[in-house]
């Protein structure tokens, strides 16, 4: 048995998984923004690069993808506070702070695409 297998095996979240139990995780890892973004390699000049880019582009997006016009070719996706999950979850675990999500699935362009192939089949 190789050490990733014996180390999933002793992983209780994973067996909950494995056996299709209902699982909620908590990574007490996590680290703050300010730690976590210096291990990413990117410099501020380099994301700012990447934004201004995209900025340069969003004409042609705007008008190749029309579904992306209402946001000036930009392809950003909504976040939203959900309350009544944070509720649920602090019933678990103590939560700080607010509890949001972004709607990856609403996305122009590619979002659609994955919300389509999910509700195929899935």
């Amino acid at each position: 048995m190789s050490d990733i297998t014996a180390q999933l095996n002793a992983t209780p979240v994973v067996n909950d998984l494995k056996s299709l139990r209902e699982v909620t995780w908590f990574n007490h890892g996590v680290k703050p923004v300010s730690e976590g973004l210096q291990q990413v390699g990117l410099t501020r000049e380099e994301t700012e690069d990447a934004e201004r880019r995209l900025q340069r582009f969003a004409p042609f997006i705007a008008q190749a993808f029309p579904e992306t016009a209402p946001a000036g070719g930009m392809i950003e996706s909504d976040m939203i506070a959900i309350p009544r999950m944070q509720e649920k979850l602090q019933e678990r675990a103590a939560l700080s702070g607010a509890l949001w999500l972004k709607k990856d699935s609403h996305l122009p362009i590619s979002g659609l695409i994955k919300a389509r192939a999910w509700g195929r089949g899935h």
